[in-house]
């Protein structure tokens, strides 16, 4: 049996060939209504699309121009509209995403969820109106178990754990690995009393990830002392430098690096420092985790596109994670202990527990 042709599907629905490509790719040029029009048909009629075909559109829709159709929205909350240009942490995700739209032919448009007067049916109005399909989250709060949006007829995903519910497809760091990574180059330099710290809505945030390496770590290293976790809810530096004297801790992993700049000489003097969420031009002096960010962002425009050509959008049946391994930074905050190499030759890695 000879396969449906794009002109046949064409006949067959009343549309145009371009109307068909249009729908079928997910592109910008038909209405909504049309495009589940056609979409109906394909099914009906039986239409399977031929791969080069579809490669080839594919292709096509990254090389030429587009309207204000091809906007994808980057929807951030961080107190103040274009939170990049004092927040690194922002600055690479978004750097990172607005490259990798402007490669498939589109851009970057920043929408503030949390600016004085909005509303997330008023932003979703101001969305649709505008045709944007795509929608980005990059979100600094801890306090949304729910994010209070309606995202039917949107291709979305998120950069990090921006919220617990609706779990929509999500790029974030591999915190478990890039915990791990962490904790092994410090023992390679003879750290053996590590403390983890981190606030709390970061814990919660990383779905305890971080804690899990970290004790996992702990317990496969004979010559290693688990210290407890410090938890905070706020950033206060006080209760946190009580934390440090009770404990006595000979290295600090933490996820928040200004910590370390505030300790003045007592990081690398009294103890080491490496920090999970590394960031350049802030963290230079420290050790620790870049955590790709740049590239997360990128990800995070890929994984939309994809749901806009597939012509997915809405909240997933199924989310998809992508997790992106970090890379170790060296830094004058983690200088090698004066007894590294007796401790590290002396001393190993639990082989296995004896019975």
């Amino acid at each position: 049996m000879a396969s449906i042709t794009l002109r046949q599907l064409a006949l067959e629905a009343g549309v145009s060939t371009a109307a068909v490509s249009y729908a079928l790719n997910g592109l910008p040029g038909v209405s909504e209504k049309t495009r589940k029009h056609i979409l109906k048909v394909a099914e009906k009629i039986g239409y399977q699309p031929d791969a080069e075909m579809t490669k080839l559109m594919a292709h096509v829709a990254t090389r030429r121009g587009r309207d204000d159709n091809a906007t994808l929205a980057f929807i951030t909350d961080h107190g103040t509209l274009r939170a990049w240009e004092w927040n690194s942490s922002v600055l690479a995700p978004w750097t990172g995403a607005g490259a990798r739209a402007k490669e498939l032919g589109y851009h970057l448009e920043e929408f503030w969820y949390t600016e004085p007067g909005m509303t997330p049916s008023r932003l979703r109005s101001i969305l649709r109106a505008r045709g944007i399909q795509g929608l980005l989250f990059s979100m600094a709060s801890s306090d949304y178990r729910r994010l209070d949006f309606d995202f039917t007829g949107f291709a979305c995903a998120m950069s990090g754990i921006c919220f617990q519910e609706p779990e929509i497809n999500v790029v974030m760091p591999d915190h478990f690995r890039n915990t791990l990574e962490a904790l092994t180059h410090a023992y390679t330099k003879g750290y053996r009393r590590p403390l983890l710290a981190q606030p709390a809505g970061a814990s919660e945030r990383t779905n305890h990830t971080i804690e899990g390496a970290y004790l996992y770590f702990c317990s496969v290293h004979n010559d290693v002392q688990a210290l407890p976790v410090f938890r905070s809810r706020d950033y206060e530096k006080g209760p946190f430098v009580a934390f440090v004297d009770q404990h006595r801790p000979d290295l600090v992993v933490s996820t928040h690096g200004s910590w370390g700049r505030q300790m003045g000489s007592r990081v690398p003097e009294e103890f080491g420092w490496m920090t999970l969420g590394w960031m350049k031009g802030e963290d230079d002096d420290l050790a620790g985790v870049d955590r790709r960010l740049y590239e997360q962002g990128g990800f995070v425009v890929d994984m939309v596109v994809a749901a806009i050509h597939r012509n997915e959008p809405g909240v997933p049946s199924l989310r998809k994670e992508v997790m992106v391994r970090g890379q170790v930074v060296d830094g004058m905050s983690l200088p090698v202990r004066s007894d590294s190499a007796r401790i590290f030759s002396s001393q190993g890695p639990k082989r296995a527990r004896a019975k």
